[in-house]
């Protein structure tokens, strides 16, 4: 049971959108299972696994009290266990240049979705816990200093994406706990100086680049994915090809039940779907700061910022790239892309934000 006085406009958004998404996995993985597994519901049924899970973990994160992540011994524990996590995965085996899961029976789990979470936590912890400390850069110190630590582990998976959206919690965190306008100013300039720095220590990321401001200057390399991408966009019109009617999800558009998600709901579904979409995270977002704007304590109120931010800006990322309006990079839409971690951590993170929701006043 949900806990009593929980926002139910938020849970009821969520439950659809995990719902439904457990609907599109079948409808963009089931010609891509059924080549590769000879099992059309292969991925659907190892969905269905994680959607059980998604929910108790949901359930439960709903009824632990939010201020236990008010102990010091709870922030750095959760820390501790992200950083070891992070270790093992780059130990881990390579897949497709990339090294961050860890695999286990057959399963594997992605530490970064739970550094994520963790984080947020840790940085609600930090920041309320510091009082006037925050009017100096002194009081920011430890969090930054664990955000470098989980950033530069990320990295080194690598998974850009990921650091692209924890620096982005990171910031609004910062900014809605009381960051003076001067710190917040200059640690966005430094974080766009690593950027770049970043961007052009690999040729393979400076192509990237290229190919997004020109998907057609490399239309069967780089820009292949987008191109597609962009298709499956334009074909589904105003009302789209109906469900399970998409062609691009036909070995056309890679990874259409990750990655691609999005673009496969707007060929099916069409613009009004997307726009369906769309405004069910706007409204998880509406409800979120809602919450954090009604919170009893800052520790409430950065922890639902934290959770909404995260879940809101991964959405916005995701279709961001679909739309060629960033440079590809694979993240999952939340709640609605195949994949356990990330279903997992934010239904974790939403229930936490439902806990905090049942401490405010309507």
């Amino acid at each position: 049971m949900i806990h009593h006085g929980s926002d139910r406009i938020l849970l009821f958004t969520v439950a659809g959108l995990i719902v439904f998404g457990l609907l599109m996995v079948f409808s963009t993985s089931g010609a891509l299972a059924a080549h590769a597994f000879e099992s059309p519901t292969y991925f659907l049924a190892r969905q269905g696994v994680w959607f059980l899970l998604g929910i108790a973990v949901m359930l439960a994160s709903s009824l632990v009290p939010y201020r236990v992540l008010s102990s010091p011994l709870v922030a750095y524990m959760l820390i501790l266990v992200s950083v070891v996590l992070l270790v093992v995965a780059l130990l881990s085996r390579d897949v497709h240049g990339a090294q961050r899961w860890i695999f286990f029976h057959g399963f594997s789990f992605q530490p970064s979705e739970f550094a994520k979470w963790a984080f947020i936590g840790f940085l609600a912890y930090s920041v309320s816990s510091r009082g006037e400390d925050l009017q100096s850069l002194r009081g920011y110190l430890v969090s930054l200093a664990v955000l470098s630590m989980l950033l530069v582990l990320i990295g080194l998976q690598p998974d850009f994406g990921m650091v692209a959206l924890l620096t982005l919690v990171a910031g609004a965190m910062f900014f809605l706990g009381g960051m003076p306008w001067r710190y917040v100013f200059s640690l966005g300039a430094m974080s766009a100086a690593a950027l770049v720095v970043f961007l052009f220590a690999a040729p393979y990321r400076i192509k990237r680049i290229l190919t997004f401001l020109d998907p057609n200057s490399d239309p069967l390399g780089e820009g292949f994915q987008i191109r597609q991408s962009l298709l499956a966009i334009g074909s589904g019109g105003i009302f789209g090809k109906g469900l399970g009617g998409s062609e691009q999800k036909l070995f056309f558009l890679p990874e259409p039940h990750t990655d691609f998600m999005y673009a496969i709901i707007c060929e099916e579904l069409g613009l009004w779907g997307g726009l369906a979409v769309l405004g069910a995270f706007l409204l998880i977002l509406w409800r979120g700061l809602r919450t954090a704007w009604k919170a009893p304590d800052s520790l409430g109120m950065l922890l639902a910022a934290g959770f909404t931010v995260s879940v809101v800006a991964q959405a916005l990322l995701h279709m961001g790239v679909t739309l060629n309006l960033l440079p590809t990079k694979g993240l999952p839409l939340p709640f609605l892309s195949y994949g356990g971690s990330s279903l997992v951590m934010n239904c974790a993170g939403i229930g936490v934000l439902l806990n905090v929701s049942s401490h405010t006043e309507s």
